[in-house]
């Protein structure tokens, strides 16, 4: 069973989803169908459910990373790759409005996302030295390949840049790892 707690989170998503974070407390409770004062009880402000939230998403990205990098059946690249595209996964579900008004209406937590792309990196960098010792990639400077796949967040959050492109966040990420990983040639 759910505990209530990532009960309440899982509604949280869905309000974003449906109400962006003009959504209340009273919007929420009824979703999870509790009191405001369970709701409270839980999470004693927004801010900080919201918080809670994206570390929810953090923790469930993380879980599947992990996983991809601990699998010995995958080649460094199909790592890289699949890691790449944990994000997508996950954020398919996500309207790109939570990621737009995060940064309008929570910079802070700004600070939390970079810094978990840092610990990220760190992962993309084990796993490409890993894959230079085997013989699998090319001796490349692996902290440049990170900052580059790290750099683009803020090529892929520009939404008018998506929008003229008529493509979603997820295809526009898909097709970024797609170039930066086998390039453009045949």
């Amino acid at each position: 069973m759910i505990e209530i707690r990532e009960r309440i989170i899982q509604a949280c998503i869905d309000e974003v989803n449906y109400r962006g974070y003009k959504f209340t407390m009273d919007d929420l409770a009824k979703r999870v169908g509790i009191s405001k004062r369970t709701l409270y009880q839980n999470f004693s402000s927004k801010e900080i459910l919201i918080g809670e939230t994206v570390d929810y998403i953090i923790e469930r990205i993380d879980d599947k990373d992990n996983k991809i990098a601990k699998d010995n059946n995958l080649t460094s690249i199909e790592k890289i790759k699949q890691i790449a595209l944990v994000i997508v996964d996950e954020i398919k579900y996500i309207d790109e409005r939570l990621i737009y008004d995060t940064v309008k209406y929570y910079p802070n937590l700004l600070d939390k996302f970079d810094e978990w792309l840092i610990n990220r990196g760190n992962l993309q960098r084990n796993i490409i030295k890993e894959g230079i010792a085997k013989g699998e990639l090319k001796d490349v400077n692996y902290d440049v390949f990170i900052k580059i796949l790290n750099s683009s967040k803020t090529l892929l959050l520009d939404r008018h840049f998506l929008r003229r492109s008529n493509l979603t966040l997820a295809e526009g990420v898909k097709s970024f790892v797609d170039i930066v990983l086998f390039g453009i040639g045949k």
